[in-house]
């Protein structure tokens, strides 16, 4: 204490006095000069009253103590409330002479620090049991002053001359301040809410070690604020201190905030459109202040929950502009929930809003994206980002067919809707097959794990049903903004655990389930692939022959035809890798076969190689490949089958499609003889021609693990006399 006492007198006179060795000017007018004068004049007496009784206090009676505190009490206050006039003179004086520091911003982060010992002192009085009620209404005073405060010297007051908190270092710093006190005030809480003052004094007895240790970074971190709401250079470099854990989340966040302004304006045309209006209005309340919430939260920072302000100048220059355009949004939308605000002026102005927010809040990820992508190189910051663009889509194509549904812009919101259903699709693609590195941002690598493949399987077939419910919306069929709110909340949840996927790097996921429609159109997807391949190398082979017996109009058809087929392989190979819920074919149920199908598609490449390369000899090896990792992948699908749904007509399918594959086999083998590449003497032929035969007796009579075609499928037997001429 003596220290303090010291400090205070010294301060208190190089005020009054000046100091030219620490910078202190004196007392700039008559009036701050007269007004710490009567400072100087309450604080004597206080002093005097501190240094005499700091040494015996502790030891004195009950009744000495309460003559003690009874003259502590006025005597303090009667200081505070000279020395909060001289500031708040000292701040007048500033602005009479147009002084560049923000001297009623600096005099409330200033005050901050004399509140936070005056809740200090107020618990020790109810610990002490002096005037409890008194200091427990004063202690609840105070800390809902420093509480309103803390958030006006961020958030600003224009009305009141406090600007709007936007210096980055002075926010990092704010940052400490807000974690500090979130660590002091629970002590507080529970001081005011006892049941009794006797049960307050209690408490306050209890909590007083507490509120003495968690007072000093609290006043530590307020103490660095003022330092820097007087002068912020912009000296600090945060961008070190964050790790890629904190990378992570500020992209997938900041990003989430794309998601949310567009989620709230579709909530807006909901109600504008007369859906669902009520439960629309209610969920636009909550969204608004969770879009809110966020977004400060991501401007403040917030070290419980891990978030780092803003880490340069120029990020935190984005955020506040994303800040300003949501406010202006928000106000549009709080209209409609108070006032039901939806004529056509209200929902131009809602658009328009919407669009610029989205621009401000897409242009601050982006700039996020770029920092992490300096501070952190191997964090897929462009992945993280593209990924999380993907779920403001989802809302964005529901609210443009919103807006042509009301009759909004219908043009241009036509136009926009297409190129988000482009850009969703584009994105979509370039996550899962990967892209090369441009002078602009680094490679992203194909999306091979099993579960991240699931999963953006099911954001796939999520999505094209959300497109059908937007065009029919845009269309005119309003009821169909029904099937939206359905879809929206589904959607969102797909993508963003894909997001999580992509952010973490890593995914988890259960025993994919798959129908008998899917195993079904799976294995007719391997056998056409295998059949894809021979026919490709028959083609190649026809432009051979045609070369070679010099009929340059059959070479031209057989190339087309070839490129065609080629065409027809990568289509057959994607839905293999990824799924395609349009032909009901599912993601592959394990790693192990994710990776098999990844390497088949390897020897595809190599064959469309050789085939675009002309090398006969290589396409002969490359084709006999493909087919042997065709039939493999076959085996491994029909083997799975098997176990999860034994009704499944593995065998027969295979069987079946096999057949296309042995007639473009045949084909390929008498080409492969006639031009000379073939060195089995016809062995191969020979041997396709017996298998063909072979499984058209099996397929119609059974055998080979295929039962006997009944009598009641005419159909199949049908086919199977049209194959037997064909043959024969």
């Amino acid at each position: 204490m003596a220290a303090a006492i010291n400090r205070f007198d010294r301060q208190l006179t190089d005020l009054i006095n000046g100091n030219n060795v620490t910078g202190v000017l004196g007392a700039p007018t008559e009036i701050v000069g007269g007004g710490l004068k009567i400072v100087l004049s309450l604080w004597t007496p206080f002093k005097a009253l501190l240094e005499d009784n700091v040494d015996t206090f502790r030891d004195a009676s009950s009744q000495d103590k309460e003559v003690i505190l009874k003259a502590l009490a006025p005597g303090n206050i009667g200081v505070l409330k000279s020395s909060n006039k001289v500031v708040g003179q000292t701040v007048d004086a500033a602005k009479a002479a147009n002084s560049p520091v923000a001297g009623l911003v600096v005099d409330i982060a200033g005050r901050q620090r004399m509140l936070i010992q005056k809740m200090c002192k107020e618990t020790l009085f109810i610990a002490l049991g002096f005037n409890v009620a008194s200091f427990l209404a004063s202690l609840k005073g105070t800390s809902s002053l420093f509480r309103s405060s803390h958030s006006g010297v961020s958030l600003g007051a224009p009305w009141a001359g406090v600007p709007e908190l936007t210096a980055m270092c002075t926010i990092q710093v704010m940052c400490d301040v807000t974690y500090a006190w979130q660590v002091f005030k629970p002590s507080v809480d529970q001081i005011l809410g006892g049941d009794s003052d006797a049960d307050s004094q209690r408490i306050a007895s209890q909590e007083t070690p507490t509120i003495a240790i968690t007072s000093n970074p609290l006043f530590a971190a307020q103490v660095a604020a003022v330092k820097l709401f007087v002068k912020d250079d912009g000296s600090c470099k945060p961008l070190a201190s964050i790790d890629s854990s904190q990378w992570s989340f500020l992209l997938n966040n900041v990003g989430k905030q794309r998601f949310l302004g567009q989620q709230v304006t579709q909530l807006f045309m909901q109600i504008a459109n007369g859906v669902d209006v009520q439960d629309s209005k209610v969920a636009l309340s909550v969204n608004i202040a969770t879009t809110t919430e966020l977004l400060r939260s991501l401007i403040e920072g917030s070290r419980v929950n891990e978030i780092p302000p803003p880490p340069t100048q120029a990020i935190t220059d984005k955020m506040m502009l994303v800040y300003e355009v949501w406010r202006e949004l928000r106000a549009e939308l709080q209209a409609a929930v108070d006032l039901g605000k939806t004529d056509s002026l209200t929902v131009a102005q809602v658009a328009r809003q919407s669009r610029k927010t989205l621009v401000a809040i897409s242009l601050a990820t982006d700039s996020y994206e770029e920092a992490a992508l300096q501070s952190t190189p191997s964090l897929p910051s462009h992945v993280i980002n593209m990924a999380g663009r993907q779920r403001m889509l989802f809302q964005k194509i529901s609210k443009e067919a919103s807006m042509i549904a009301y009759g909004e812009d219908v043009a241009g919101n036509w136009v926009a809707l297409n190129s988000s259903r482009d850009m969703f699709t584009e994105a979509h693609w370039v996550l899962l097959l990967g892209k090369l590195a441009d002078s602009k941002r680094p490679a992203i690598i194909r999306t091979t794990d099993v579960c991240v493949i699931q999963q953006m399987k099911l954001v796939a077939d999520t999505y094209g049903k959300l497109e059908q419910a937007a065009l029919q919306t845009a269309s005119g069929n309003v009821a169909a903004i029904e099937d939206l709110i359905k879809l929206s909340p589904v959607a969102f949840s797909a993508m963003n655990t894909a997001v999580g996927f992509y952010t973490s790097g890593s995914a988890s996921c259960g025993a994919l389930d798959i129908s008998f429609a899917e195993w079904t159109a799976v294995i007719r997807e391997i056998g056409h692939l295998r059949m894809l391949s021979q026919k490709a190398s028959t083609e190649f082979l026809l432009v051979a022959f045609a070369k070679y017996s010099g009929n340059g109009n059959s070479t031209t058809a057989d190339r087309i035809a070839l490129n065609a087929t080629i065409t027809g392989m990568h289509l057959s190979l994607k839905k293999l890798k990824f799924g395609a819920g349009v032909d009901k074919i599912p993601a592959a149920p394990t790693q192990g076969m994710v990776d098999y199908v990844f390497a088949v598609d390897g020897m595809s490449s190599s064959f469309i190689q050789a085939l675009e390369a002309d090398d006969g000899s290589a396409v002969a090896s490359a084709s006999q490949t493909m087919l042997v990792a065709t039939e493999k992948l076959m085996t491994m699908y029909m083997e799975a089958a098997e176990k999860s749904d034994p009704t499944v007509p593995g065998n027969r399918m295979d069987m079946a499609s096999r057949q296309l594959a042995l007639a473009e086999t045949m084909v390929k083998e008498a080409l492969l003889l006639r031009l000379g590449f073939d060195t089995s003497r016809g062995e191969k032929l020979d041997l396709a021609i017996a298998s063909f035969a072979a499984s058209q007796r099996h397929l119609q009579y059974g055998g080979n693990g295929v039962a006997e075609v009944i009598r009641q499928r005419q159909d199949l037997l049908y086919q199977s006399y049209l194959v037997d001429q064909l043959w024969i």
